[in-house]
C-alpha cells in the first residue's frame, strides 16, 4: 500500500512538473511565435509577412493582424484573424501536416496590376507556393477544411479601379467548395462598369481539378461606354488584359505545369475559349443568371439597352449541356438562343435567332472592330443546327447587317457608312475533323451576289482554307453601286454599260503557307457611258485652277493649264517619265487586267506569316 502511494505521488509530482514546464515554455515561447510564423509564411509564399499577435492553445494557433506584401510591390493582403486547428503535439512531429482546419476572417486583398513590380511579385508567389498533389481515390472527400469570411478584393490597373468585390465568403469541405459574393463592381461607375448582385458559386473537385457545379446570379447591370471615355480603354479590353496578366507569367519566369487549383494552365495554342469554359464545368453543372440589364452608350449620349437578359445552362450528366439565352432590346429587337451542345465532340443542336440587335450592344465586346456610329446599325440572324449524326452537324442560316459604319484608314481616309449586306448559306460541320464544308453560300450587297463554296478547317495546331468565290455576270453599274460611296469617292459619279464577272479561288494551309495558291479571273466588259465634267478632256484645253489636299490636311492651290508657266504639254514630256512612274508604282501595269493575283498571293502569305498587316498589293487600277 505504501509502495502504491509512493508511486502515485511520483506520478502526481511528475504531472505538476510537466505542467510547470509547459507553462514556462509557453510563457517563454509566446513572443517568439509571431516572428517564427511570419518567417515561415515569408519562406513558403515568397512574400514579406508581418504578424501583430499570435496565440497558442491546445486546439491550435491563432494569428491576428497579418499583413502580406509582394516582395516587388503591387500585392498587399491584410487579414484580421487566422485560426489553424491542430494538435500542438502533432505539430511537433507532422508540422503543417497536422492542420485539420484553417479559417480566416476580415481579409482585404489589393492587386495593383500597374505597379512595375507586380509581375515579379506574382511570379515569385507562383514559384514559391507549394503545388498540391492530385488527390487519390482513397483520399476522396478528405482533406483540410477551409473557411474565408468577410473578404474584400480590389484590383487596380493603369486606367484606375478595375474591380471591387466585397462581402465574400468561401468554405471548403473535402471535395466541395461553396462561395457567396455580396456585391461586385467591375470598372468605375463614372465610365464603363458592371454591377453584379448577390451571387452563389459551387465548385467540386473532379479528377484533381476544381470545376464549376453551380452558379446563381440574381440581378446585374452592365453599362458600357464605347472605348471608355477616350482617356481609358474599354472595360472588356481591360478585363481581358488583366486576366492574361494574372494567368500568365509576363516576367518570363516559369510557373510550373498547373495552377493552385490543379487545373492546367491556358496556352496560346489552347482550344477556343468556349471549349475551355465547358472543360471547367462538371457534367451536371447548373448556371442561372437572371435580371441582367445591359446598357451601351456613346460619347454623344445615345443609349441602347437589353432588358431582362437571362442565361441558363444545365448539364445532363452525359456530356450534353443545354444553353438558353434571351433578352429584349430598346429598339424592339430580340435575342433568343436555345442550343444543346456537347463540347467534347464539338456537336450542337438547336437554334439562334437575333432580330434587329443594335451594333452598339455588340461593339464593347469586340473592341478590335473599328465601328463608327454603331448605334445606327443593326444585326439580324437565324441559324439552325441539327446533329444528324455524331460525325456531322447540318447548318443552315442567314445573317443580315444594316447600316454598318466603319472607321479605319486601311479601308478609306474617311469613315465608311451605310454598309448593308445579306449572308446566307448551307453547310455541314464535321466535329472530328474540325471541318466546315460550305455547300452553298452567298454574300449579297445591293444587287450584287457572290456565290461561295469550299472548306474551312481549324484546329488548335493549324488552319486550312480552300474556297471558291464566283460573281456571275452583273451589270457594271450594279457592281459599282454595291461598293460604299465613301470608298468609291469620285468614282461614284461615273456610269457604265456592259457587265462584269469574276472567279477567284484560294487554297492555303498554315502548315505550309509558302505553297498557298490564289487565282483571280476577271471578265470586264464595262464601258464608260457618262463621266463627270472634271475628268473630261475639254477641261484641260484652257487655264484652270488645280487644288489638292496635302497629307497634313493643308490645301495646295495653283493656276495651271495651256498658256500658264506651270503647264507642260504631254508631247513635251520625256517618254521616260511615264515609264518611270508606272514601273515604280505598278511594274506589271500593261500585263494584268487591273488585278495582279501573284502580288495579292504574296502579300496574303506575308501578312499571315507575320500575323498582322504588313504589305498590300494594290495596282494602279485598284488604287
Amino acid at each position: 500500500m505504501l509502495r502504491f502511494l509512493s508511486e502515485r505521488r511520483v506520478w502526481v509530482v511528475a504531472a505538476f512538473v510537466t505542467f510547470a514546464l509547459v507553462l514556462g515554455l509557453w510563457s517563454w515561447g509566446m513572443p517568439q511565435v509571431s516572428a517564427r510564423a511570419a518567417d515561415l509564411i515569408a519562406e513558403r509564399l515568397g512574400v514579406d509577412a508581418q504578424i501583430e499577435e499570435a496565440r497558442l492553445s491546445f486546439r491550435g494557433v491563432e494569428l491576428r493582424g497579418v499583413e502580406l506584401r509582394g516582395r516587388h510591390g503591387g500585392l498587399v493582403a491584410r487579414i484580421g484573424r487566422v485560426e489553424a486547428r491542430m494538435s500542438l503535439f502533432g505539430a511537433v512531429f507532422k508540422g503543417a501536416g497536422s492542420v485539420r482546419a484553417l479559417s480566416a476572417r476580415g481579409l482585404e486583398v489589393i492587386l495593383d496590376l500597374s505597379h512595375e513590380g507586380f509581375d515579379d511579385s506574382i511570379a515569385e508567389l507562383q514559384r514559391r507556393s507549394p503545388r498540391p498533389k492530385p488527390p487519390s481515390a482513397s483520399s476522396k472527400g478528405k482533406g483540410r477544411k477551409y473557411a474565408l469570411d468577410d473578404l474584400v478584393l480590389r484590383v487596380i490597373d493603369a486606367d484606375g479601379q478595375l474591380a471591387s468585390i466585397s462581402d465574400v465568403s468561401l468554405h471548403k469541405d473535402g471535395d466541395e467548395m461553396l462561395a457567396h459574393v455580396g456585391d461586385a463592381l467591375l470598372g468605375e461607375q463614372s465610365s464603363d462598369h458592371a454591377i453584379i448582385g448577390p451571387a452563389k458559386v459551387e465548385l467540386r473537385r473532379s479528377e484533381g481539378a476544381w470545376k464549376l457545379r453551380g452558379l446563381e446570379i440574381e440581378g446585374a447591370s452592365v453599362r458600357s461606354l464605347r472605348n471608355g471615355d477616350e482617356r481609358s480603354r474599354a472595360l472588356a479590353t481591360r478585363l481581358r488584359d488583366a486576366m492574361s496578366q494574372l494567368r500568365g507569367s509576363p516576367s518570363g519566369t516559369e510557373t510550373g505545369t498547373g495552377d493552385e487549383t490543379g487545373n492546367e494552365p491556358l496556352r496560346s495554342g489552347a482550344p477556343p475559349t468556349g471549349a475551355r469554359l465547358f472543360a471547367r464545368l462538371t457534367p451536371d453543372a447548373r448556371v442561372d443568371v437572371t435580371g441582367v440589364q445591359i446598357e451601351s452608350r456613346n460619347l454623344a449620349g445615345h443609349v441602347e439597352r437589353i432588358r431582362d437578359f437571362g442565361w441558363s445552362l444545365n448539364g445532363a450528366g452525359n456530356g450534353w449541356y443545354r444553353v438558353v439565352v434571351g433578352g429584349q432590346t430598346s429598339n424592339d429587337g430580340t435575342l433568343k438562343i436555345d442550343l444543346s451542345v456537347m463540347p467534347e465532340e464539338a456537336r450542337a443542336d438547336g437554334s439562334i435567332k437575333l432580330r434587329r440587335i443594335s451594333l452598339a450592344l455588340l461593339a464593347p465586346f469586340v473592341p478590335e472592330v473599328p465601328f463608327y456610329d454603331e448605334e445606327i446599325g443593326t444585326l439580324s440572324a437565324e441559324l439552325e443546327l441539327a446533329a444528324s449524326s455524331p460525325e456531322q452537324i447540318s447548318i443552315e442560316g442567314r445573317l443580315r447587317v444594316r447600316r454598318l459604319a466603319l472607321n479605319s484608314e486601311r479601308i478609306a481616309a474617311e469613315p465608311v457608312d451605310n454598309i448593308s449586306m445579306d449572308i446566307k448559306g448551307k453547310g455541314s460541320w464535321y466535329p472530328g475533323d474540325r471541318l466546315l464544308k460550305v455547300e452553298r453560300g452567298e454574300v449579297r450587297m445591293g444587287k450584287v451576289g457572290v456565290l461561295i463554296d469550299g472548306e474551312l478547317e481549324r484546329s488548335p495546331e493549324h488552319y486550312r482554307v480552300d474556297l471558291t468565290a464566283k460573281l456571275p455576270p452583273t451589270r457594271c453599274n450594279d457592281v459599282i453601286a454595291a461598293i460604299p460611296e465613301d470608298v468609291l469617292g469620285s468614282l461614284a459619279r461615273f456610269e457604265w454599260s456592259g457587265n462584269w464577272s469574276a472567279l477567284a479561288h484560294v487554297s492555303l494551309d498554315s502548315r505550309e503557307l509558302a505553297g498557298a495558291e490564289l487565282s483571280i479571273r476577271v471578265r470586264n466588259l464595262c464601258q464608260f457611258e457618262k463621266t463627270p465634267r472634271w475628268v473630261r478632256v475639254e477641261r484641260f484645253q484652257g487655264p484652270f485652277r488645280h487644288r489638292a489636299i496635302e497629307p497634313d490636311d493643308s490645301v495646295f492651290e495653283m493656276r495651271t493649264g495651256p498658256g500658264t508657266p506651270n503647264w507642260v504639254a504631254f508631247s513635251d514630256i520625256s517618254p521616260f517619265m511615264p515609264a518611270a512612274a508606272i514601273s515604280h508604282e505598278d511594274g506589271a501595269f500593261y500585263e494584268h487586267g487591273g488585278f495582279a493575283p501573284w502580288a495579292i498571293r504574296d502579300a496574303l502569305v506575308r501578312n499571315l506569316q507575320e500575323g498582322r498587316y504588313v504589305v498590300g498589293a494594290s495596282t494602279i487600277s485598284m488604287q
